[in-house]
Order: C-alpha cells, then sequence, then structure tokens
C-alpha cells in the first residue's frame, strides 16, 4: 500500500450525514455505559474510510490511541 503524507488535520464530527464507516485492522470496540461505541486505533496510521450521504468520501488517519466514537441506536 502507498503511503501519503497528511496535509491537514481536521476535527471530524460524525452526524447523521456519515452513511458507512470502514475501519482498517487497527481497531479495537468497546461500548461505553452511557451506549457509545467507541473505536480505538491500536496503531499509528489506523485509517477510517467515511462514506458521506453526498456520494463523496473521506480518508481519516489516526495516530495511536486515537478515538471514533458514536451514539448507538437502539
Amino acid at each position: 500500500m502507498k503511503k501519503t503524507k497528511a496535509t491537514r488535520l481536521e476535527n471530524q464530527v460524525y452526524s447523521n450525514r456519515v452513511v458507512r464507516s470502514e475501519f482498517d485492522k487497527n481497531w479495537k470496540t468497546v461500548v461505553s455505559r452511557s451506549g457509545y461505541v467507541i473505536y480505538i486505533a491500536t496503531r499509528n496510521h489506523a485509517t477510517v474510510t467515511v462514506l458521506l450521504s453526498t456520494g463523496s468520501s473521506k480518508l481519516l488517519i489516526f495516530s495511536q490511541g486515537g478515538r471514533v466514537q458514536y451514539q448507538h441506536n437502539r
């Protein structure tokens, strides 16, 4: 896989615009007591590809310990 260099850092907010997220193998998953699903990066350069409702996608790259969380629908 070709390495790419991040050109900028952004705060990312998951919302109802996110249709699907694809995590690579460098993540662990936990569920908090309050119902949040939390993905924690286990290695540097852990990636998530996010597909938005507009049809566009974004590649997000995290350092080890980075977190993504969302409220699980019950």
